[in-house]
């Protein structure tokens, strides 16, 4: 199988093959939404979920997210070494 048809079948469930650092914007949403969030240095995350309106706040979190968000709120976020995986 080429690449191109692995990575063409892909699906959410698949184990991540690009992560990206994470600046929090209050304004600008992902160009795609990551499969997950990792919060490297604990604390609050404020993050919108792909098909919200709302945001939620993840108080004193660290670690893997799995939500898939549109955006990583920077109101509210404290938490820093944060990474989308895609």
């Amino acid at each position: 199988m080429t690449l191109d048809r692995y990575f063409a079948r892909r699906t959410v469930q698949d184990p991540a093959i690009r992560l990206q650092n994470v600046t929090p914007s209050d304004t600008v949403d992902f160009a795609e939404a990551p499969k997950s969030i990792y919060v490297g240095t604990g604390g609050d995350i404020n993050v919108l979920a792909l098909h919200d309106s709302q945001s939620v706040l993840f108080k004193d979190y660290q670690g893997w997210l799995p939500v898939r968000v549109k955006r990583v709120l920077e109101t509210g976020t404290t938490a820093t070494d944060i990474v989308a995986a895609y």
